[in-house]
């Protein structure tokens, strides 16, 4: 019987032991007893995959600030009735990261045209404002060019000008010649026609074809004899050639030559005993002046 009783207080402790460890087990971490004489040790958090595995602050800030946006804080839940407050609850749907970028790729395009366009209108702009610029300048230097020399003209009395014109001899090279190009009147209206200016002859002359051209017929004109280079005789007709210097007409008297390859030539008569004529040889250009 003591033996039986003995048995049953020892199972009795056994029970209560194990009872005592498992309530001490189940406890949470901060109340169980802590060990005399022991520090607790810190929580290594690099071997814990959930708190490895959280979020960056900033992206938590990001998703944070997400969250409310689309589901802002006037939503409040009553704690003792668990029914929503009278302020309504609005909701908005997350934004659809695939549409937002598609619009965001379209604006960029559409910006990049327009600064293409933009880019194009200015390069076209600025070749128009320099072609302006260019004729502009070329323009203003003819005015002044033509302003400039018509003072000139009238400060120095010039009623022609012409540069001088080089021929090349066999014999002696390059050789300035003064080749006027003058309007010449005919029954026709005024023709261009070029003049040797040549202080050696003592009358103009033009070849016998252009007598008709001018209006003349040689039958009808004084025929006489004239000597030229070498002593060589040819006949010639006497009239009257009208020239034009500018704006004003001069008559002088002019020969219908039938000398073989004769030249149209300014002579002396009616010339240099009523103009002054200027050879320049600094400008290379030829004046006859009042």
């Amino acid at each position: 019987m003591n033996n039986q009783t003995d048995n049953s207080t020892g199972n009795i402790n056994q029970q209560l032991q194990m009872a005592n460890q498992i309530s001490q087990e189940q406890l949470p971490v901060e109340e169980q007893p802590k060990p005399e004489g022991q520090e607790p040790k810190p929580l290594d958090i690099s071997q814990n995959p959930i708190i490895t595995q959280e979020l960056p602050e900033e992206k938590a800030k990001e998703e944070d600030l997400t969250f409310q946006k689309y589901y802002p804080p006037e939503a409040k839940v009553d704690s003792l009735n668990s029914s929503v407050s009278s302020v309504p609850f609005v909701t908005k749907s997350p934004p659809n990261n695939i549409n937002i970028r598609a619009s965001q790729i379209i604006r960029d395009q559409g910006d990049a045209e327009i600064k293409v366009v933009n880019k194009r209108a200015l390069n076209k702009l600025a070749v128009f404002i320099l072609v302006i610029l260019i004729f502009g300048s070329a323009a203003t230097a003819t005015v002044t060019r033509y302003y400039t020399d018509r003072i000139y003209r009238a400060a120095k009395g010039v009623l022609y000008s012409a540069p001088l014109k080089t021929t090349v001899w066999q014999s002696y090279g390059s050789v300035p010649e003064a080749a006027l190009v003058l309007p010449l009147q005919t029954p026709n209206g005024r023709i261009d026609q070029e003049f040797l200016l040549d202080t050696g002859a003592v009358v103009s002359s033009l070849p016998r074809e252009m007598a008709d051209k001018i209006g003349y017929d040689l039958a009808k004109l004084q025929r006489q004899t004239f000597k030229g280079f070498g002593n060589t005789t040819s006949f010639a007709y006497n009239a009257e050639m009208i020239v034009h210097f500018d704006k004003k007409e001069i008559t002088l008297p002019v020969v219908f030559t039938e000398a073989q390859g004769s030249k149209a030539l300014l002579g002396r008569k009616g010339l240099i005993d009523k103009f002054t004529i200027l050879v320049d040889h600094k400008t290379q250009m030829v004046e006859i002046r009042e």
